[in-house]
C-alpha cells in the first residue's frame, strides 16, 4: 500500500474510534495470512485493484475465518470488504423435493442457473 494511503488509513483509525488500533504491518503480501493469524486480526486492510478477492485476502479468510478483509484501491477512491458469512436457511418440513431444491439452489449473490 502506498505510504501516503497507509498514513491516511492509520489516521482515520486513530481519530475515529478509541477501540480500533493498528497492531501490525507486513512488507510482503506473502506474510499477510501468517501474521494475521498470529495477531488474531479482526480486520486486515490491503490494497487491491479490483473487487475480486486477491489471493492474500482469500488466504487470510481461510486461515482466520473470523476476520474480515478490507481492500482499498491505490488511489483511495474505492473499497471492498470480504468476509465469510455462515448462514442458516430454514427448509421447513423435509421431503425429497425440498432436499433437491436446497442442493440445487445457487449460493447468495449468484444467479439461478
Amino acid at each position: 500500500m502506498p505510504p501516503l494511503l497507509a498514513d491516511v488509513i492509520a489516521g482515520v483509525v486513530a481519530d475515529q474510534h478509541s477501540r480500533m488500533r493498528i497492531v501490525g504491518e507486513v512488507l510482503s503480501l506473502a506474510d499477510l495470512p501468517r501474521k494475521a493469524a498470529r495477531l488474531r486480526a479482526d480486520i486486515v486492510i490491503l490494497r487491491s485493484a479490483e473487487p475480486k478477492a486477491p489471493e492474500p485476502a482469500r488466504a487470510v479468510l481461510h486461515d482466520c475465518p473470523h476476520a474480515r478483509v478490507l481492500a482499498i484501491t491505490s488511489d483511495g477512491k474505492l473499497g471492498f470488504m470480504w468476509e465469510l458469512m455462515p448462514r442458516c436457511i430454514p427448509l421447513g418440513e423435509v421431503s425429497p423435493g425440498v432436499i433437491v431444491s436446497a442442493i440445487l439452489a445457487p449460493p447468495p449473490g449468484q444467479p439461478a442457473a
